[in-house]
């Protein structure tokens, strides 16, 4: 992501954060300004797509950034200005569009919100949470970093990598950004200590609508083997509290890939059950010769990450499920999903 250096720097990159700042209302808005990543800007910075290239197919992070009214006119100019392209994480809007244009539109998962006025610990079914979250309210405090990150960030977070029962051991990328180690200007960064040492964090990033902080998105969190239980909750609770006080009550849990995933009109099924198969690493094709090659593949995704088990621990922070897609063009939906998942580093 950018520093406050870079950004007097770069005036392309200052002003992709402008336009972030006016119409950037979805949770990987920020995401989009992360390392690496390629821009196709639109009519001299009304409006960008970002995307990450892997051969000839352009993967696109997400909704385009521009005004509501103008989302068909750069897609559609995007799409013809390429040879292939697909989508990932877009929103129903962004759906409709794409389904305009001739996409297949699958859901990918969902995004769990959760407004902090409305957040309570208390009742039956909070239990889950609350346990867990008063066991290290005790062991532990919890600070805000201000300035630049702590050099111990990035040992917690190479000792996480390397806890990973997973034979990959790469850091995701693209759908989660990589971490910075300088301050971020409206990144807020939430640590929880014992006995004065770091043993957890989390990086919240900013949403933005209409030149107006509206809301965070809880991006990474990483936390030493020895952590208690409980940990994770401990943070974002704190976070939900502090910014509620501050007047921002939107907190954005990111997303669940492959969960509670329901059928839509204009979906490719072949593409649902790559997702599906994900999950539990069985596959749901008939064709004996699908089953030998991709099998395998849904085998090791399935190994590597609990997709459900992650879906199942937002949803105890009973907020609202919104629904994500990925799109691609009719005929390519394998192919541009190996290549998602080049570029995220899941394979």
């Amino acid at each position: 992501m950018p520093t406050e250096q870079e950004l007097r720097e770069n005036p392309d990159l200052e002003g992709r954060m402008e336009l972030i700042r006016i119409y950037g209302d979805f949770p990987m808005a920020y995401s989009t300004l992360q390392p690496e990543m390629e821009y196709y800007d639109w009519r001299g910075g009304e409006g960008f797509i970002a995307y990450l290239k892997r051969g000839k197919n352009h993967v696109v992070l997400a909704n385009p950034v521009t005004e509501k009214k103008a989302c068909f006119g750069l897609v559609k100019e995007f799409i013809d200005s390429v040879p292939n392209c697909c989508f990932v994480q877009i929103s129903p809007e962004t759906r409709e569009v794409l389904l305009r244009l001739g996409f297949n539109v699958t859901q990918l998962g969902i995004e769990t919100e959760v407004n902090s006025d409305h957040f309570s610990l208390r009742g039956n079914n909070m239990e889950f949470l609350r346990r867990p979250y008063k066991k290290a309210l005790k062991e532990l405090e919890v600070k805000e970093v201000d300035g630049d990150l702590l050099p111990v960030f990035r040992d917690i977070s190479n000792e996480w990598i390397r806890s990973k029962k997973a034979s990959n051991k790469r850091e995701l990328r693209f759908l989660t950004r990589p971490l910075e180690m300088e301050r971020e200007e409206y990144v807020r960064v939430l640590a929880a200590t014992r006995d004065g040492e770091v043993i957890s964090y989390i990086v919240f990033d900013p949403i933005f609508s209409n030149n107006n902080l509206i809301g965070y998105y809880a991006d990474i969190l990483r936390s030493r083997e020895d952590a208690p239980k409980g940990t994770n909750t401990l943070l974002m609770v704190t976070g939900m509290e502090r910014f509620r006080q501050e007047g921002v009550n939107i907190m954005n849990l990111g997303l669940s890939p492959f969960y509670r995933l329901n059928n839509y009109e204009g979906q490719s099924q072949f593409t649902k059950n790559l997702f599906q198969s994900c999950i539990d690493g069985e596959s749901r094709f008939s064709r004996p010769w699908l089953d030998l090659v991709l099998t395998p593949l849904f085998e090791y995704v399935a190994r590597q990450y609990s997709f459900e088990g992650l879906g199942f621990n937002k949803s105890r922070f009973r907020g609202t499920e919104h629904p994500v897609f990925f799109a691609a063009k009719p005929g390519y939906g394998l192919k541009a999903v190996y290549d998602t998942f080049k570029v995220c580093q899941i394979l």
